[in-house]
C-alpha cells in the first residue's frame, strides 16, 4: 500500500467515525426502577379477574378484578420503550393473559384516560420482569399511573371463556413508587398505607434530536475532507 492510499484510508475512517458520533442514537435507560423484592417465593399481591374455590370439576368461580397500580412522574417528555413488573404466575398454563395500562392522574388513584394498553404473558412459577417491550410511546412531562390488570375473558381452543389467569407481585421493592392504588368492585381505591410496594421498571429516552456538532468537530471533519481532496489531486 502506498503512502497516499494509507492516508486516504485514515481520513476516510476519520470521516466515518465523526459521522457516527454525530448520528448515533441514544439507548433506552431507566426512567423508573424500583428494584424487586429479595424473596424467591411466588407469593404476594394477587392479580386475577376471578377468584376460584374448590377443585375440578366442582369449581366455584366469582368475579374478583384484583388489580394494582402505582403513580410515577416524568420531569420531561420521554419516549417509553419498556414497561415491566416483577411477578410470577401460579395457575395452570392455559390461563396466561394479563394486561398493562398507563392511565392519567386522578389524584390518589388513576383516572379514566388511557395512554397505553397491551396484553402480555407471565412465566409459570418463576419470578421475572414481565410486561410490554419494544414500545414507542411518547409521554409529556406529568404524573401517570402504571396498572397491572387481568382481562375478563381469554380464548382457549377457539372458545372465549372466563380468564382464570392469576399472577402474584411480591411486595417490599427496595425503592418503591410513592403512591399505590388497588381495584375493588370495579373502583380504584387509594392504598392509604402505601404498603403495596411492588416492583416496576420503565425504560425510555428523551425524544431523539440530532445533536449539533461542536466547532472542533466541524473543523476536524472539514480538515479531513480537505486532506482527502488534496491526496486525490496528488494521485492525478
Amino acid at each position: 500500500m502506498s503512502v497516499s492510499q494509507r492516508d486516504v484510508t485514515i481520513v476516510t475512517a476519520l470521516v466515518l467515525a465523526v459521522g457516527l458520533m454525530v448520528s448515533s442514537p441514544a439507548r433506552a435507560s431507566f426512567i423508573v426502577d424500583t428494584g424487586h423484592s429479595s424473596s424467591t417465593s411466588v407469593s404476594g399481591l394477587v392479580l386475577e379477574a376471578y377468584r376460584v374455590y374448590g377443585f375440578e370439576p366442582n369449581l366455584t368461580i366469582t368475579p374478583s378484578n384484583s388489580w394494582v397500580a402505582a403513580e410515577f412522574t416524568l420531569d420531561a417528555q420521554y419516549v417509553i420503550t419498556d414497561v415491566l413488573g416483577w411477578m410470577g404466575r401460579d395457575r395452570r398454563p392455559e390461563y396466561n393473559l394479563f394486561s398493562l395500562k398507563i392511565y392519567g392522574d386522578g389524584g390518589d388513584v388513576p383516572n379514566a384516560t388511557e395512554y397505553l394498553s397491551g396484553d402480555f404473558t407471565v412465566g409459570y412459577q418463576e419470578l421475572a420482569w414481565n410486561g410490554l417491550t419494544g414500545l414507542d410511546l411518547t409521554l409529556d412531562a406529568g404524573t401517570y399511573w402504571v396498572a397491572f390488570e387481568v382481562p375478563g375473558q381469554i380464548l382457549i381452543d377457539n372458545v372465549l371463556t372466563a380468564n382464570l389467569s392469576r399472577a402474584v407481585m411480591p411486595t417490599r421493592a427496595p425503592d418503591p413508587l410513592g403512591n399505590d392504588a388497588w381495584l375493588y368492585k370495579g373502583e380504584w381505591l387509594p392504598d392509604s398505607g402505601d404498603n403495596l410496594d411492588f416492583g416496576v421498571r420503565i425504560l425510555g429516552d428523551t425524544p431523539s434530536i440530532a445533536p449539533v456538532p461542536e466547532p472542533g468537530t466541524m473543523m476536524l471533519l472539514g480538515m479531513g475532507f480537505m486532506g482527502l481532496v488534496g491526496f486525490t489531486r496528488r494521485k492525478r
